[in-house]
């Protein structure tokens, strides 16, 4: 539906937009600290993005469930 397809296309830039907050503060991170955690913070930036997308989803189903 419509409906859906606009849910699903503000998630995705949703995402985007998070995701490029992400990947310019480990830019940061590795300025500053030379690269010693930006593995780490890459790694955790994938899980909290999928967190985030999870809840997303749900509240999404949520409300069109009423």
């Amino acid at each position: 539906s419509d409906l859906l397809r606009s849910l699903t296309d503000m998630g995705y830039k949703a995402t985007d937009a998070t995701k490029q907050a992400i990947v310019d503060g480990l830019d940061s991170v590795e300025e500053v600290t030379g690269g010693s955690v930006v593995k780490l913070a890459r790694d955790a930036s994938r899980s909290a993005v999928y967190q985030m997308n999870t809840a997303v989803a749900r509240q999404i189903l949520k409300s069109l469930r009423g």
